[in-house]
């Protein structure tokens, strides 16, 4: 059947939006920097943000957030995120910081 493509059974197709808006500020990108780097559209982003809890959502989009968060060393897990060996935040002034993990959001 044609339409929009669906998830796997094995893949869950949400992601709580606290966990998108604390690996966007893990990385230190605004919320255009997140938009431009995932592939998502500006606008959408900004809806995306301004809800709270787990949001179901296409799973294309879900699937371009997540694949451009992990292009960037930070990955999602089941109750928060991790940012991988070596992965850094542009910190004010343009000085780097190194990442760890945030969990239980």
């Amino acid at each position: 059947r044609g339409g929009r493509p669906r998830p796997p059974p094995n893949v869950r197709s949400w992601i709580a939006v606290e966990q998108v808006r604390a690996a966007r500020a893990m990385l230190g990108w605004s919320r255009d920097q997140a938009a431009d780097a995932c592939g998502v559209p500006r606008g959408s982003w900004k809806s995306l943000e301004n809800k709270r809890g787990r949001r179901r959502m296409h799973f294309v989009t879900m699937r371009k957030i997540v694949a451009g968060f992990e292009a960037a060393g930070v990955t999602f897990t089941e109750n928060g995120i991790e940012a991988a060996p070596g992965t850094f935040a542009q910190g004010a002034g343009g000085h780097s910081e190194p990442l760890g993990a945030i969990g239980a959001l």
